[in-house]
């Protein structure tokens, strides 16, 4: 388990990370990404979690009118149909099956080395 460092401490947001494993064989091969995210004071009504393949939209309503926002593009794909949400006040928590039993470097992922080349450029 850690922290998802791409996500910020919000409205007393804490947000963590975990990975389940399959065993096949004597290989263990990660299937399951879950996404925990402690939020006091959400309003699971107003909330919503949206995905594709290859992309996570989380957005957290509090109460107070706070709202959290943030978008992720996953390293691998995921199986949308089994993969779920579920919420209550305190906890949002987002299992995501991958397409195929694979490790993931990073929850995230990283952004194209051609933009970070361009971002160089116009610095200079």
């Amino acid at each position: 388990m850690g922290q998802i460092p791409l996500f910020k401490k919000l409205c007393g947001t804490f947000l963590t990370y975990k990975v389940s494993f399959l065993l096949q064989g004597k290989k263990v091969v990660p299937c399951e990404v879950t996404i925990s995210v402690y939020a006091k004071n959400s309003l699971p009504e107003l909330s919503r979690v949206e995905a594709n393949s290859t992309l996570l939209n989380v957005h957290i309503v509090f109460e107070g009118e706070k709202e959290f926002d943030q978008n992720v593009k996953l390293w691998g794909v995921i199986d949308v149909k089994r993969s779920y949400v579920t919420m209550t006040a305190t906890k949002i928590e987002i299992n995501m099956r991958k397409a195929e039993p694979m490790q993931w470097a990073s929850l995230e992922l990283p952004a194209a080395k051609k933009q970070e080349k361009q971002k160089d450029d116009t610095t200079d």
